[in-house]
């Protein structure tokens, strides 16, 4: 979906043009390396795009050199470090650890953007509230249960040997903060790889049948900026 659309976006972009993107959360440049597999070989990366990763001063420290022949890949630890407007801003699974989400999508927004993917959220048909992510365990030596692999190997999600708290994302409320920042909905797909979660603060309003536990929903947006904005 981004791997396709963003891509296109490269191609219809005038000889000699250059897009800039804004990766909110990057990681490692996994994004990156993405859409990079979907680009034709015949575009010139280092002049067709520019590719800005926000991330943590420990995340930048590691990768920022790691890819030396990628002079259009840029790191920067904090969202004020980038200056000028950007085309397209990418996050993936990134807001649902900030508490202030609309603070951070305002400075977003603040870069112009016509298009801003957030591709993993917790933004649903559901009350907004606080939960914490559970993980499946493992068996180790001494017989006692630990974090299953997945939950180690994915920094962010464990901290000091605990679960990060994350936050579920009113959709209605989201909808209405950024449509009055001159945003709409271009695009919703569902992402239905629900992770196993604790409701720690609030309630979600809404529960499965099935299982008799808060349900709530993951999706993947696309807003563009409106043209009356």
């Amino acid at each position: 979906y981004p791997n396709s659309f963003l891509p296109q976006q490269f191609r219809e972009q005038p000889d000699g043009a250059q897009l800039r993107v804004l990766d909110f959360g990057g990681g490692d440049g996994v994004h990156y390396r993405k859409i990079k597999k979907g680009l034709c070989k015949r575009h010139c990366l280092e002049t067709a795009i520019e590719w800005n990763i926000v991330e943590t001063q420990e995340c930048v420290d590691k990768y920022k050199d790691s890819e030396p022949d990628e002079p259009q890949l840029k790191w920067f630890s904090s969202i004020d470090e980038l200056d000028g407007e950007v085309d397209i801003i990418y996050s993936e699974a990134t807001l649902r650890y900030i508490e202030n989400y609309d603070e951070i999508l305002s400075k977003l927004m603040s870069f112009d953007p016509h298009y801003i993917f957030l591709q993993r959220s917790t933004i649903g048909m559901h009350s907004t509230c606080l939960a914490k992510q559970l993980f499946g365990r493992q068996r180790v030596e001494d017989g006692s249960f630990e974090p299953g692999q997945l939950a180690r190997d994915n920094y962010g999600m464990i901290r000091n040997g605990e679960p990060m708290h994350f936050w579920f994302i009113s959709e209605e409320s989201f909808r209405a903060y950024t449509n009055s920042h001159g945003y709409q909905i271009y695009h919703k797909q569902p992402f239905n790889v629900h992770p196993r979660y604790q409701i720690v603060e609030g309630k979600l309003n809404s529960y499965d049948d099935y299982w008799g536990t808060p349900r709530a929903e993951m999706n993947n947006f696309i807003l563009e900026k409106r043209v009356d904005a």
